[in-house]
């Protein structure tokens, strides 16, 4: 299927199935493949699952220079709008969920729910100043510089002994990321806050954390919960930051769960 072209850029996608449409929305240094087990479940449920690969990852196109969490939240819209897609259900992870909050802090009315896995209320500032870190090193060494280090941080021991095979497709995927497209997605969400906002999103919300996750701890996670008026929380046994990669059986339980029951109860797209 032919790439998208919005906002003065390129943006890959893939897209399953028929019926309400989820868009699927992938962490820092992901891509459409973060998806490979949730998007066909997505669409053999009766789904149109629609995975975007946000502006500077996977086989989207690097923009000239910074943009803000509200510029990708705009992509998502533009994206939706080309596809003929409105409303939508949003599934996002990490980075991907900030951004779909974004986007039902912008236009609620184009969300029908919210599956949100390891995502804060707030980046905290430590996890900003890490990044903010990593960032330099990534603009002046490349991405080899930090893989160890990042895959630490998102694949403890307890969680990488479990799923070796996905530790090394990360590893493969992570070393490919453009380190310009990389570190512009990390500054863009630095200052990511949902405190004042997140009331406002009345919405069905689930929203999932890996047991072990180090960057956005099941404390931190649990706190978006409470502050959302629709969430329903819940910890992934055995993952750590990207549960869809460790524990993807976990995940596509939970989530088409929580999309059946949403459709039952009158949640409907196109």
């Amino acid at each position: 299927m032919p790439d998208l072209h919005i906002n003065q850029l390129r943006l890959h996608y893939l897209a399953e199935g028929s019926g309400p449409a989820v868009i699927l929305l992938h962490e820092l240094g992901g891509s459409t493949q973060t998806w490979m087990d949730l998007q066909p479940s997505l669409a053999a449920a009766g789904f149109r699952a629609v995975a975007l690969d946000l502006r500077g990852a996977g086989q989207s196109e690097v923009p000239a220079g910074p943009y803000s969490l509200h510029d990708l939240a705009l992509d998502v819209l533009a994206a939706m709008d080309a596809l003929n897609i409105s409303p939508a259900f949003l599934v996002g992870v990490a980075v991907g969920g900030l951004v779909a909050l974004q986007v039902a802090v912008s236009a609620k009315e184009r969300v029908l729910g919210l599956v949100l896995l390891d995502t804060p209320l707030q980046v905290p500032p430590s996890v900003a100043k890490y990044s903010q870190q990593r960032t330099e090193v990534i603009l002046k060494e490349g991405m080899a510089a930090v893989v160890d280090l990042s895959i630490s941080r998102s694949f403890p021991p307890q969680v990488a002994a479990g799923c070796p095979e996905a530790v090394s497709a990360y590893r493969a995927r992570f070393l490919e990321n453009d380190p310009r497209g990389y570190a512009f997605a990390s500054l863009a969400v630095l200052e990511a806050d949902f405190r004042a906002t997140a009331s406002d999103i009345d919405v069905p919300a689930l929203v999932l954390v890996g047991e072990h996750d180090l960057l956005f701890p099941p404390e931190q996670v649990r706190a978006l919960a409470m502050a959302l008026p629709q969430a329903t929380y819940h910890v992934i046994q055995g993952a750590g930051h990207f549960p869809p990669l460790q524990k993807p059986g976990q995940v596509r339980d939970q989530v088409l769960r929580f999309l059946s029951r949403c459709v039952e109860e009158g949640g409907e797209g196109r």
